[in-house]
């Protein structure tokens, strides 16, 4: 495993429950989009990539399809088992999934293709075990500043604390979609380049949530610049967070915007 692979390991089983608890209550906002996007009905076998605690997964068995969901993590699977007892779920490296080729109709990726190490090694192993035509969806943020959460954040440090903070390598949010889609294309897929406007949803959060708290534990690259703000830095950001967030108050809940990329592909096999 390299150095940004156990980044990513450790960083997502630290955060897992965490996550499970909150930031997957937005990144769930975009499943039933991935779920049109691959046709998900009772005929239609589905590959759940980076399935995290199973959110998608459970939410294709719903509509009758038959699911499979892989995760690099043992804990999200754990998480993902304990939730979902009758599905199936394999700890799994992308790169080398334990299927047969052309095993399944369609894959899905909700908000994963962007922590891979190499996510064209990953599409192209997606696509090798899916069958003629088969689908695949993915999700990916938009950037960061436009993401009103992030941007909320990353306000707030850039102007109490520092943003100077050593980075493990890797690309998460460097990662812009028009790379992403260029190494689908090369990967075997042709593109539906109809559904290339971003989506916008709403993360909904109890009143009185603590958006720098969701991030520091839910999150893995966020979490290290956050943890490495100085305690009087952190206060003056929490404080500036808090106000900023008020602004989304709304029925007795934050109501935050979250934009993402859907996309959608399909498998150039003849």
């Amino acid at each position: 495993m390299s150095g940004i692979s156990e980044f990513e390991y450790a960083g997502w089983q630290a955060a897992a429950q965490a996550y499970a608890k909150s930031f997957a209550v937005a990144t769930a906002q975009f499943v039933q989009p991935l779920l049109d996007a691959v046709s998900a009905r009772a005929d239609v076998t589905i590959l759940d990539v980076a399935c995290g605690p199973g959110v998608v997964s459970a939410q294709a068995a719903e509509h009758g399809a038959k699911t499979t969901g892989i995760d690099f993590s043992p804990e999200m699977i754990r998480l993902a088992r304990t939730a979902n007892p009758d599905l199936e779920f394999h700890i799994s490296d992308v790169e080398q999934l334990p299927f047969d080729s052309a095993h399944f109709d369609a894959a899905v990726v909700n908000f994963g293709l962007h922590h891979f190490e190499r996510p064209h090694k990953a599409l192209a192993e997606i696509r090798r075990v899916l069958r003629p035509r088969g689908r695949i969806a993915y999700t990916k943020w938009v950037s960061q500043r436009d993401n009103p959460p992030y941007r909320i954040i990353l306000d707030a440090i850039a102007e109490h604390g520092s943003m100077d903070v050593p980075m493990p390598a890797g690309q998460d949010a460097s990662l812009r979609i028009e790379e992403l889609n260029r190494m689908t294309q090369e990967a075997g897929f042709t593109i539906n380049t109809a559904e290339m406007s971003p989506t916008e949803k709403l993360w909904r959060l109890p009143l009185g949530t603590d958006l720098i708290d969701v991030f520091s534990s839910a999150t893995a690259r966020m979490a290290i610049l956050l943890r490495a703000q100085s305690p009087q830095s952190m206060s003056r950001i929490r404080t500036q967070v808090a106000q900023n967030v008020a602004r989304y108050v709304q029925n007795e809940a934050i109501q935050i915007p979250v934009r993402a990329f859907v996309v959608s592909a399909v498998s150039a096999h003849p």
